[in-house]
């Protein structure tokens, strides 16, 4: 059986989702500074992978995407400015 979890938080936005593998999928929302951290947890090593921080305008609109290839020391950064 292939099984498939997802959790919301109190906005109903999806924060954790699980994949056939086991693979945890974790958004972080933070309302006060207009930002949210999106990575993934692998199942075998726990290891946290792809991890993509994005900054929000007030009216909610993506305005800056940050990965960083060293995470979590967050010393190589990686960034897109969105305009649009």
């Amino acid at each position: 059986m292939i099984s498939h979890t997802r959790c919301y938080d109190a906005w109903g936005r999806q924060n954790r989702a699980t994949d056939a593998n086991n693979n945890i999928y974790v958004t972080d929302h933070n309302l006060k500074q207009r930002k949210t951290e999106s990575y993934m947890i692998a199942a075998d090593t726990q290891e946290r992978l792809n991890y993509l921080e994005t900054i929000y305008d007030p009216w909610g609109q993506p305005v800056t995407m940050k990965t960083y290839k060293d995470w979590p020391s967050h010393a190589r950064k990686s960034q897109a400015c969105l305009s649009g």
